[in-house]
């Protein structure tokens, strides 16, 4: 809405969003799943699982987020990390010289039809992104019922989250106690959620094009 109106000059009371979805028949938690690829993984119960799903480059914001891990105390945690890019080779560098070999995983690429299982395995969904624009993994992630650390800087981008349990990460004032407090919680009852599912937002396709017919005809 920002963008579309002080670069293009359109109001904003013109302009309708309507966020991207996922396929929930594809994206769900599958709690069986979760145990037998957390026992190939060697991860404990007690270990929080963080995971990020994407290019692995400066925007996407993995190596400063396992920078910040490297400060995060009186957390057991592992962070996945899937994907492929120019920051692997620097952040193998410092996960080394860090001695963090057993907290950071490099995971590499895994189709789309096995990501469900690791966001299954998965704790917390880290948006940790600079730049985003209703990034699908993170929206796929909230399909199987992931809590989400979600950038401060790309919070306008991310749909549903009046729905969603997260944590907003502020990098230029970072709250290391809060922030492992808000890992450490124990959630009960983890489920799959639907309201990002790709019906649901053709159906506000629809009512959106409905509501511009009517108020065409009524002009």
């Amino acid at each position: 809405l920002f963008e579309y109106q002080k670069y293009l000059g359109i109001s904003k009371d013109k302009v309708s969003i309507v966020p991207n979805g996922a396929d929930c028949d594809k994206f769900y938690y599958d709690r069986e799943r979760r145990l037998s690829l957390r026992k190939e993984m060697n991860v404990g119960e007690d270990v929080k699982v963080l995971l990020t799903v994407a290019s692995v480059q400066e925007r996407k914001g993995q190596y400063a987020f396992v920078k910040l891990l490297s400060n995060l105390e009186d957390v057991k945690f592992q962070y996945w990390i899937i994907g492929k890019g120019g920051d692997m080779e620097r952040i193998r560098e410092y996960v080394k010289n860090n001695r963090m070999e057993d907290r950071i995983k490099l995971l590499g690429y895994h189709s789309a039809d096995e990501l469900y299982a690791y966001y299954s395995a998965a704790d917390i969904y880290a948006h940790v992104s600079t730049q985003e624009g209703q990034a699908l993994c993170d929206i796929e992630a909230n399909a199987t019922g992931m809590r989400s650390i979600i950038n401060k800087k790309i919070l306008g981008t991310v749909p549903g989250l009046e729905s969603r349990d997260y944590y907003l990460l502020d990098t230029d004032d970072i709250k290391y106690k809060e922030l492992a407090l808000w890992i450490k919680r124990d959630i009960n009852g983890r489920c799959s959620s639907r309201s990002l599912d790709w019906q649901n937002i053709l159906n506000m396709y629809v009512a959106l094009y409905k509501k511009v017919i009517r108020e065409y005809d009524n002009n």
